[in-house]
């Protein structure tokens, strides 16, 4: 009995040893042979390094890899694609074993746009993410050549560029689209003088808010969702219910058209800018003016806040990029770079970079920390009107004259 027993010990010890193998043996690997234009790149799969392609596109590099589901990159930095730009390419890839594949992956020049939605009739005034990054908002108004107007909001996945809903209610050209904090509702403003609330799921509006007496040309949420700030080039700024659809404050200070306006990450401040040259710093809760920021030469188009609200950024007629310091009210930066106006801007959520649109049809990605461009984005054939960044700051979307929604990668993933 004792022998019987230790029999099939090892009889036991040998199954175990001999499964995982017979499990393997019969688990064949994949062999892929990349390729990359151009050449030279490092290959990455899952974010690890599996060697660089041939500098001859000719050639191939090659991985095995077994059964299952990857995520393949090259990368070929500036320094050393021999253009000084970066160059960047991605592709899902599904292995089975046994397969032997050849794949040439085509990279793109940072900077290039890497997608474009086009459904719209006339000027993209306005673009936003949601707050999941997954979808967008993108506003529409006039169409010079035709003298017609698109007026509508779409409602669109970014994956795929497939358009959810068309909201059509206002009447005339909408100039400034924002999601709510949840990504479920949204506002619009327009040349109609009023904003609108919408509900993104049912595609429908649910209150209108008039009171302004000229274009409505931005609209801002306050962080908890409960109030909507507006600026008009009836010259002030409104904070709004949206539960009741009342006007709960006015704010006068500007003497010409606000262009911009935000809301700080707290709540507590707003930003406006004008075209009577200056940035104003706002007290929500009392409506007064905190500190006036002066220094730009022209009209000012666009405001943002840093996510720290400690800075602020805004762009002007002037052709600058400005950065403050809220606290002394002192310009830190003044960044030069475009050749016409600066209609947008945006700090990144690192708070480190920035990227701003303008009227020379460009973007462009600014080092804060010393006031240099990082990068330059061409490819829109009219002026950029609008542009956001992705909630993981790795994109950039942009909205032009040219009737384009454009997307960019803001820097090497």
């Amino acid at each position: 009995m004792k022998k019987d027993a230790a029999i099939c010990e090892i009889l036991t010890i040998l199954l175990f040893l001999i499964l995982p193998l017979t499990a393997h043996a019969g688990d064949d690997y994949g062999v892929f042979y990349f390729a990359t234009e151009p050449g030279g790149a490092n290959l990455y799969v899952d974010g690890d390094q599996y060697g660089t392609t041939p500098d001859d596109p000719e050639k191939r590099h090659s991985v095995e890899l077994a059964p299952g589901q990857y995520r393949i990159e090259a990368k070929l930095p500036g320094n050393q694609s021999g253009d000084d730009h970066a160059w960047y390419g991605r592709r899902d890839l599904r292995v089975w074993g046994g397969e032997q594949v050849k794949i040439t992956l085509p990279l793109r020049r940072l900077g290039s746009p890497v997608g474009s939605y086009k459904d719209h009739e006339g000027h993209v005034t306005s673009v936003a993410f949601s707050p999941d990054g997954k979808r967008v908002l993108s506003a529409s108004g006039e169409r010079v050549r035709s003298h017609s107007s698109d007026e509508t909001i779409k409602f669109w996945t970014l994956a795929t560029g497939e358009t959810i809903h068309t909201l059509t209610d206002h009447g005339g050209p909408v100039l400034s689209v924002a999601f709510g904090p949840d990504g479920r509702l949204a506002l619009s403003g327009s040349s109609d003088n009023t904003l609108r609330l919408w509900d993104l799921e049912a595609g429908r509006s649910i209150r209108t808010f008039a009171g302004h007496d000229d274009d409505v040309r931005s609209v801002a949420f306050t962080p908890d969702g409960k109030h909507a700030l507006s600026g008009s080039d009836d010259k002030t700024i409104r904070l709004w219910d949206l539960e009741t659809g009342s006007a709960t404050r006015v704010f006068y200070g500007h003497n010409e058209r606000v262009r911009s306006v935000a809301v700080s990450p707290d709540g507590k401040h707003a930003l406006s800018g004008s075209w009577d040259f200056t940035v104003k710093l706002w007290d929500l809760d009392t409506g007064e003016i905190i500190r006036t920021l002066t220094g730009h030469k022209y009209q000012v188009h666009a405001v943002a806040f840093s996510p720290d609200a400690k800075r602020a950024l805004s762009g002007s007629s002037d052709k600058t990029v400005k950065l403050w310091d809220l606290e002394s009210g002192e310009s830190l930066q003044t960044l030069s770079g475009h050749d016409d106006w600066v209609r947008a801007v945006t700090f990144c959520p690192d708070g480190e970079r920035a990227v701003s649109g303008s009227d020379d049809n460009t973007l462009i990605l600014w080092d804060l920390a010393d006031g240099e461009p990082i990068r330059r984005y061409t490819g829109h054939d009219g002026w950029v009107l609008s542009v956001d960044i992705s909630p993981d700051g790795k994109r950039a979307l942009s909205g032009s004259r040219d009737n384009s929604a454009r997307l960019w990668l803001l820097g090497m993933p």
